[in-house]
């Protein structure tokens, strides 16, 4: 057989590298983007997050406020209403109720002071994790443009060298073609050269009869692990040191 459609398919082959890398570096910065997004994301849900719980510890003061001054306009109506009593029975009925009303005030007004503790925690805390989210954020935005660009120029590349592996397949047999792209689908290297009288990617040793063939430019499967074989032809290099001197 012709050396021509074996050094071409050979050709094609080791070309097939070069794309497998783009790929593989694709696939590594989709990984690197999606990552990247994913933190940008729980950023801007953690940034909504302790807004809410400053907005929520935010109304927890304004009830309390609320509930001291309903219990202040309690003791300011009680008082006004004590001044006016016409009898000693609704004078002590109306004190008594003063003096409850001054101890849901005490009461309530521990609990007030603890809430705008709280509040002024918080929201020191939102403010600390906000100029984080938004120094974080920008951050990841300029990373986030920097791998999609990287990944447009790979997909440029990617497109670029499938037009010229359409070129590379011109003289190889058909057959050759349609097993290769079925083997691809499975393995990553489904054609390889015999090193040693073995396949080089199982190691199975070829029979000396196949190594026959294969030396007349033939491609053979692997018999145990169905790759195609080839036989590299030595190098000008080689075949000069090998000759015995003269």
């Amino acid at each position: 057989m012709n050396e021509y459609p074996l050094s071409k398919f050979i050709d094609l082959i080791q070309y097939d590298q070069s794309i497998v890398s783009a790929e593989k570096e694709r696939t590594k910065l989709q990984h690197e983007l999606h990552t990247h997004k994913h933190e940008f994301d729980v950023l801007q849900i953690s940034m909504e997050n302790a807004k809410q719980h400053l907005h929520d510890m935010r109304k927890e003061v304004d009830v309390k406020e609320r509930e001291m001054a309903d219990l202040d306009e309690q003791e300011k109506g009680k008082k006004a209403r004590l001044e006016q009593s016409s009898s000693q029975r609704e004078y002590e009925s109306l004190k008594h109720e003063i003096e409850t009303v001054k101890k849901k005030q005490l009461g309530l007004e521990d609990g007030l002071i603890a809430a705008w503790k709280t509040y002024e925690v918080t929201q020191k805390e939102t403010e600390e994790k906000k100029a984080f989210c938004v120094k974080r954020s920008a951050e990841l935005d300029v990373v986030i443009q920097e791998v999609m660009q990287k990944i447009a120029a790979i997909d440029g590349k990617i497109k670029e060298l499938l037009v010229v592996r359409v070129q590379k397949e011109e003289g190889i047999p058909a057959e050759w073609l349609e097993k290769y792209a079925s083997m691809r689908l499975k393995v990553s290297n489904p054609v390889v050269p015999v090193h040693n009288g073995s396949c080089s990617a199982c190691f199975y040793q070829i029979s000396q009869k196949d190594i026959s063939e294969l030396r007349k430019n033939k491609l053979l499967v692997c018999r145990d692990c169905f790759r195609f074989l080839y036989l590299e032809r030595p190098t000008r290099e080689s075949d000069t040191q090998e000759k015995p001197a003269s």
